[in-house]
C-alpha cells in the first residue's frame, strides 16, 4: 500500500531543501566576516586563501560571477617628490631632507651650504649645529659692492670702518690698527686709524711724536711735558744737552734714539749718540725693526702677497700664485677665472718664447755687474717679478718660471756637500759667507738642497714649490736695464 505524503509535510520538505541549497552556495563564494551597508568589509581571517591581502577592503557582488567580490587597495598612492626630499603624511607635502631647503622656485631642494653661498657669497657656509649661515675663516658679514650683506674679508670690513691702515685680527675677532697707528679722530671726527704722530700731536701738541717701541707719546728733542703739552723749558734743555746725535727726550726726560736709529754703543752708558740702523739683504727697516720684504707687504696689503727689495729701503709687493690685485689695489683676492691649459707643453712653450725675447734684449755683457750679482736671486721688477738665478760658475742667469724649473736648476747646478761641511756652514759664519750664493746638495742624506744667502744663512729647499717661494723671498729687485747686461743660459 503506497504511503501518501500530506500537502503540509511536502511544503516543509521543500523549504528545508531550498535552505540547504542556498547555504551551500554561500559557503562556497563567501568567507567569514560581516559586511557593511554596501556589502563590503575588510579581510581579517585566512585572507590568502581568498586571494586577498590582510587588511584589504573589498565588496561582494549580489549576483554570482566568475569573481564574487571586488577589492580596493587600502594604501593611498604616494606623490613623486624631487631629489633630496620625501613625502610627509602629516603635512601631506614633500619635505626637504635635514640640511636641505627649498630653492627659489620652490620646485626642488638645495643644500643649506648652497643656499648660504647664494645669499651671502662663496665665502659663506652653513653651520649644521647652530642651523645658521656663517662666514668662512678670515671673513665676516659686511656690505658688498652693491650694498648687500655678504661675507667679505675681515681686512676689507675693517678698512671700510677705520680706513686703509686698519687690519682684521683673526684671533681676537676684532679690527685693529697696523703697527705705528692708533684709533683716533679722523676726517669729520670719524674714528679712524691715524698715525701715532698725529694722535700724539692732537693730544700733546705739535712738538710730540709717537714712539713705536714703547708705544707711548714722547715730547720731541728739547721739549718736556708741562700742563698737558710738550713745551720747551730749562729742564728739557738740560736733558737735551745730555742726549747725543739722532736721539730725543721722552716725557719722563729720558733719551731715546730717533726712529730708524740705534745706540752707537749700547754697552757704554755715557755714550748718547745714535747711528742709523741697517738691515741685511731681504729685509727692510720698519718701525726701528728689520722685517722681511714679504712681512712688510703683508702689513700693508694683508695675506696672499709677497715682497722683494726694490734696491732701496722699500719693498715691491706682488700677489702670490692664484691671487690678483683687487680693483683698488689694496689687497690680493683669489682669481675667479680658471684657465685650463695643456700644462707641460704650454709652460714649456711659454718659457721658451720668453727666454728668446729676453736673449734678444741683450746687447752687451757687463762682466763687472755679472760678477757682482753672482749667486744672487734677481727679480725682474718691471716684468711681473720674473725670477732669475745667477750661477756663480758661469756668471749666467737661469730662468725660474715656476717650482718645477726651480727644482731642475737645483739639481743641475747644485754642488755636492757632506754632512760635516753642512754642519760647518751652520756654525762657522766665515766659512758660510765664503760660499754665499751657492746651491748645495746633501749627498750623504737623500740629496737635500740648501741655498746659502749672503748673510751666511743656509735655507733648506724641501721641494720645487718651497725652493721657488724661498728663493723669491730672498730675491733682489733689478731693472730691465741692468738685467739685460747679464748673459742667459
Amino acid at each position: 500500500m503506497k504511503k501518501i505524503i500530506s500537502g503540509r509535510r511536502l511544503v516543509v520538505w521543500l523549504f528545508l531543501l531550498s535552505f540547504y541549497f542556498f547555504v551551500g552556495i554561500y559557503s562556497v563564494s563567501a568567507h567569514p566576516g560581516n559586511t557593511d551597508s554596501s556589502g563590503c568589509h575588510t579581510c581579517r581571517t585566512n585572507c590568502s586563501s581568498w586571494g586577498l591581502s590582510y587588511g584589504e577592503y573589498h565588496c561582494h557582488n549580489s549576483k554570482p560571477s566568475s569573481s564574487s567580490y571586488t577589492s580596493y587597495s587600502s594604501t593611498p598612492s604616494i606623490p613623486s617628490c624631487p631629489l633630496f626630499s620625501s613625502y610627509s603624511y602629516t603635512s601631506k607635502t614633500c619635505e626637504c631632507y635635514n640640511g636641505y631647503t627649498a630653492d627659489k622656485s620652490g620646485t626642488g631642494c638645495i643644500s643649506m651650504t648652497k643656499w648660504c653661498a647664494d645669499k651671502y657669497g662663496w665665502n659663506s657656509t652653513y653651520d649644521i649645529l647652530d642651523k645658521s649661515c656663517e662666514c668662512g675663516y678670515g671673513y665676516i658679514f659686511g656690505k658688498g659692492v652693491l650694498g648687500d650683506t655678504e661675507c667679505i674679508s675681515g681686512d676689507t670690513y675693517c678698512r671700510d670702518l677705520y680706513g686703509y691702515n686698519s687690519n682684521y685680527n683673526i684671533l681676537s675677532d676684532k679690527c685693529e690698527c697696523r703697527s705705528g697707528y692708533l684709533f683716533g679722530k679722523g676726517i669729520l671726527s670719524k674714528t679712524q686709524c691715524i698715525s701715532g704722530d698725529t694722535y700724539c700731536s692732537d693730544l700733546y701738541g705739535s712738538n710730540s711724536s709717537y714712539d713705536i717701541l714703547s708705544k707711548v707719546c714722547e715730547c720731541d728733542y728739547g721739549y718736556s711735558l708741562q700742563s698737558g703739552k710738550c713745551v720747551k723749558d730749562n729742564i728739557s734743555q738740560f736733558t737735551a744737552a745730555r742726549c747725543g746725535l739722532n736721539s730725543h727726550t721722552t716725557l719722563t726726560n729720558k733719551c731715546l734714539c730717533d726712529t730708524g736709529y740705534i745706540w752707537e754703543d749700547a754697552a757704554d752708558e755715557n755714550n748718547f749718540d745714535c747711528i742709523k740702523k741697517t738691515c741685511s739683504s731681504g729685509y727692510v727697516l720698519k718701525n726701528n725693526d728689520c722685517i722681511t720684504n714679504t712681512k712688510d707687504c703683508e702689513n700693508y696689503f694683508g695675506l696672499n702677497v709677497y715682497g722683494v727689495s726694490d734696491g732701496t729701503d722699500k719693498s715691491s709687493c706682488y700677489c702670490t700664485a692664484g691671487f690678483e690685485w683687487n680693483t683698488g689695489r689694496t689687497s690680493c683676492v683669489k682669481k675667479q677665472e680658471i684657465t685650463i691649459t695643456d700644462s707641460a707643453a704650454t709652460t714649456f712653450a711659454s718659457s721658451s718664447n720668453f727666454l728668446e725675447e729676453e736673449k734678444n734684449k741683450i746687447k752687451k755683457i757687463d762682466k763687472v755687474l755679472s760678477n757682482k750679482l753672482s749667486g744672487k736671486i734677481l727679480l725682474q721688477v718691471e716684468n711681473k717679478g720674473q725670477a732669475w738665478y745667477v750661477n756663480p760658475s758661469d756668471k749666467k742667469r737661469y730662468y725660474m718660471a715656476d717650482g718645477d724649473q726651480a727644482y731642475n736648476i737645483m739639481k743641475s747646478l747644485g754642488i755636492g756637500l757632506t754632512n760635516s761641511d753642512l754642519q760647518k756652514i751652520k756654525t762657522d759664519k766665515k766659512f758660510a759667507k765664503s760660499n754665499s750664493g751657492k746651491i748645495f746638495l746633501q749627498v750623504e742624506d737623500k740629496g737635500q738642497a740648501y741655498y746659502i744667502d749672503f748673510n751666511g744663512e743656509a735655507h733648506y729647499l724641501e721641494d720645487g714649490d718651497a725652493a721657488y717661494n724661498a728663493l723669491r723671498e730672498l730675491g733682489l729687485g733689478v731693472t730691465d736695464k741692468d738685467l739685460n747686461k747679464i748673459d742667459i743660459k
